[in-house]
């Protein structure tokens, strides 16, 4: 039980930290994009980062929305620690919010991988593939699939249980 507690804490940290930072992007990138040149530092480095001639807005758009959708899977976790910890593993309600956090991490990592492979293809500047391939996001995508998997044995595990019930 001391485990899943501190799962707990941690997916909560992580959760009001995710918040916090979806706060932050939302607020600065109307500033950003209104203002543009009038402010006294660029996001460059988000252009850095995706190694891209992409239109920067764009891509700190996709970073706002990955981010949106990180918090809610955030918030996913969350409610399935707190149905863990109240005995609650095999209910409907925990297999579907590991099932929709597992979803919504895949989303991400695809969306981002694939963000990456169309920057791969049309820069031409870009030598090796390994460049446009981001292991944080291939990462997600793996953990996102393993929340899916773990939601389909849950509901195997969920049948088994009502007919062990039902068995006298």
């Amino acid at each position: 039980m001391k485990a899943i507690k501190t799962i707990q804490w941690v997916i909560n940290l992580l959760f009001y930290i995710s918040i916090l930072s979806v706060g932050i992007f939302v607020l600065s990138y109307p500033v950003w994009l209104f203002m543009g040149d009038k402010i006294p530092f660029t996001f460059k480095e988000i252009q850095f980062i995706y190694n891209s001639n992409w239109s920067t807005k764009v891509l700190f758009l996709v970073v706002i929305i990955s981010q949106i959708l990180f918090t809610i899977g955030f918030y996913h976790l969350k409610t399935v620690t707190r149905l863990f910890i109240s005995n609650k593993t095999f209910s409907l309600a925990s297999i579907t919010h590991l099932k929709k956090a597992g979803n919504l991490f895949t989303f991400i990592g695809l969306l981002i991988l694939l963000l990456r492979a169309f920057n791969w293809i049309f820069d031409t500047s870009i030598v090796s593939i390994w460049n446009g391939i981001d292991m944080l996001y291939l990462f997600i995508l793996f953990i996102g699939l393993f929340f899916i998997l773990i939601s389909k044995v849950l509901i195997e595990a969920r049948q088994l249980k009502q007919e062990n019930d039902l068995t006298i």
